[in-house]
């Protein structure tokens, strides 16, 4: 329980710094708004003025955060608009719609601004080996990309990567039979290490940097491990890791200008060297993929050679981060259903989750947070790696900006990132749902009547899915009040085709609530006849004696008659009809009938209220008509009892020379004399 309730404490501390993050300053009012004026006209005469891309990137930023927070005001005094508002706020609502128009033309004019700026740095000439362009460019000696601290980190991660990658393959070599979930598991857990580790060395890298760090990790062992840890992908793979590491300065670069390395053949020896790396994270190559590797690195070499850095660098980067990203959301995929999967096996522990009885792997939901949870850490890849893909800082940021915060939808303000929160918690609300259904079936209660445990179960079911869409929709940011319009045209739905739909649903709650019909009843409907297997919200399912199943809509079981013959109880009547041949003794036949009936254990014997009686009802055409009625402890064995009654009377009849007769006929033939006479 105090781990519980320090995990509880953990995650409301961790929503409220996401939440906290989100709220980037106070609301608008009448306090404030004159200085959001302020703010919006100063950012106009910034953006008057000869700026650059990173300039125009934080007037961007700003221009989004004022017009969030615009938003935010407008849909507040629009909320009330039916209402009667008071002067102050009509005149601020009024400030705030023209702060949007503004806002919307300075965005569009900071679009046609930055929209110059788009990819032009790739056509620019930088110097190079067969290039005397401007001196001015930016460049770094080659000592100091070899200074100590590179070189230091380099040694630290190669260190790092070798001593998990030989453990992993001593623990795969040795147990043979270690499942794959174990070592996927274990791979994101090094790739998470990982990123710790240039978190902990250099506290001044960019989130990008160090996430970047934790996918090369990942990705290469889970590469190695595709390849069962030969010894081949170790030297490969270890190389990667220290060439990456050790020149990754140069090449992630913070701003969008590339930084040469001087001298110039130094660059091009490193862009071929990290052109190495991108072909050994591929195993197997066709003859034509070779060839269109080693087309394309002599044209991305030549373009460095004379003085197309930016172009070249580019290319070779974002080939690289597409490749680890992709290697890297592969294993994400590989592992996460088995973390999810040893998440839920710890509910094993819980003693309610045990009376359940539920089998865990395949609990409804369990698919929506393995979804979810694998969509939300592809999007943050994605994010944490889009600026090394070399889009403009707009497109890129715009598009994160895009994913992490609301965008509306006409009065729905939701996100990206909203939405898989809701599926994963919708998908967890359901399993837990499940366990509780299936504990409320199986529990053991005073009057142990597993039938009013299955229905409440049932009912408890469909109310809980309900509600978890419900809270689900609500954190995805879908408001609740807006569903009365889902309402009105399911309404709508009803009276155009889903009366029957209804009609049964409505029905499988009467029947859940009154239970008219049980599971296991024996029920006559109609033509059909069997046993109740399972009553569900919208039908129920009969399994005749043959065995065959049939569905059997929940209103017809109301509006139709239907004979339940373990209604109350389960105790029922039997008839055995016997004829005997004329001139035998009926007292001896009664006498005979009576004691079979008697010692016959399924009938009910010596009680007033459920007698033995044998009852001489005919006088039969060849027989005389006499009729065994008593009652059975379970009408369930109707027609076993039957049967062994039959064998017995027959038996006893055998012994006492009593004759069971033939239908006999009197046959008169008339000849044709006579029909004339």
């Amino acid at each position: 329980m105090d781990l519980l309730r320090r995990l509880l404490l953990l995650s409301t501390v961790f929503c409220q710094l996401s939440f906290a993050a989100i709220n980037y300053d106070e609301p608008i009012d009448t306090d404030n708004v004159k200085k959001q004026q302020q703010a919006i006209s100063a950012l106009t005469t910034k953006l008057g003025q000869q700026l650059t891309e990173q300039q125009l990137q934080d007037i961007l930023f700003q221009l989004n955060l004022s017009s969030g927070r615009v938003s935010a005001c407008i849909q507040s005094h629009q909320a009330g608009s039916n209402e009667s508002i008071s002067e102050i706020e009509a005149a601020l609502l009024a400030q705030c719609e023209d702060m949007a128009d503004q806002i919307d033309t300075l965005k569009q004019e900071l679009n046609s601004q930055l929209n110059r700026y788009s990819f032009e740095r790739y056509k620019s000439r930088l110097g190079g080996v067969f290039s005397d362009h401007s001196s001015n460019d930016s460049t770094i000696s080659i000592q100091k990309i070899f200074a100590d601290k590179s070189l230091t980190l380099a040694l630290a991660s190669i260190i790092f990567y070798a001593v998990f990658w030989i453990l992993l393959k001593l623990l795969s070599d040795k147990f043979s039979s270690l499942k794959s979930h174990w070592v996927t598991t274990a791979i994101l857990g090094i790739g998470f290490l990982g990123y710790l580790l240039l978190w902990f060395y250099d506290n001044k890298a960019s989130t990008t940097l160090e996430y970047w760090f934790g996918i090369t990790m990942a990705s290469l062992l889970f590469f190695s491990w595709q390849a069962n840890f030969k010894w081949p992908y170790f030297i490969s793979t270890t190389m990667v890791v220290g060439t990456l590491t050790l020149t990754h300065n140069h090449f992630l670069a913070a701003n969008s200008n590339p930084i040469l390395v001087t001298p110039y053949h130094f660059d091009s020896m490193m862009l071929v060297a990290w052109l190495i790396c991108y072909r050994l994270l591929f195993r197997h190559l066709s003859s034509t993929a070779n060839y269109w590797f080693y087309s394309a690195t002599s044209l991305l070499l030549l373009l460095d050679l004379f003085g197309y850095h930016a172009i070249s660098h580019q290319v070779t980067l974002s080939l690289l981060v597409i490749r680890l990203s992709w290697q890297t959301v592969h294993l994400i995929y590989r592992a996460l259903p088995s973390l999810v999967g040893k998440a839920y096996q710890l509910m094993t522990y819980l003693k309610w989750v045990k009376v359940a009885q539920c089998n865990l792997d395949t609990l409804p939901g369990r698919s929506w947070v393995n979804w979810g949870l694998a969509t939300y850490v592809f999007l943050t890849i994605f994010i944490t790696q889009l600026p090394l893909l070399g889009l403009p800082l707009y497109y890129s940021d715009q598009l994160a900006f895009a994913i992490k915060n609301d965008f509306s939808i006409g009065t729905i303000n939701i996100s990206i990132y909203s939405l898989v929160t809701g599926i994963v918690i919708f998908g967890l609300l359901l399993s837990l749902s499940k366990i509780l259904q299936s504990f409320l079936e199986h529990r053991v209660t005073r009057n142990n009547d597993s039938n009013a445990n299955e229905a409440m179960a049932a009912i408890f079911w469909y109310s809980a899915v309900v509600t978890s869409a419900l809270v689900a929709l609500s954190i995805a940011g879908f408001s609740v009040q807006n569903l009365a319009l889902v309402a009105g045209a399911f309404s709508i739905g009803i009276g155009f085709g889903l009366q029957n739909i209804v009609s049964n649903f409505v029905s499988g709650l009467i029947l859940l609530i009154e239970r008219p019909i049980k599971k296991g009843d024996w029920v006559v409907i109609g033509s059909t006849e069997g046993l109740v297997k399972k009553v569900s919200i919208r039908a129920t399912e009969i399994q005749t004696f043959d065995r065959a199943d049939i569905i059997v809509p929940n209103s017809d079981l109301i509006t139709n008659q239907v004979t339940n013959w373990m209604l109350n109880d389960r105790i029922g009547r039997i008839k055995i009809p016997v004829g005997v041949a004329y001139g035998s003794p009926t007292d001896k036949v009664k006498e005979i009938l009576l004691n079979i009936a008697s010692n016959h254990s399924d009938l009910i014997q010596d009680q007033d209220r459920y007698p033995i009686h044998i009852i001489f009802s005919n006088f039969g055409d060849s027989s005389l008509d006499f009729e065994i009625r008593a009652f059975l402890h379970d009408i369930a064995n109707l027609h076993k009892v039957r049967s062994e009654l039959n064998f017995a009377i027959d038996a006893a009849f055998r012994e006492n020379n009593i004759e069971i007769p033939f239908p006999q006929r009197d046959l008169h033939i008339r000849s044709d004399d006579t029909r004339k006479e």
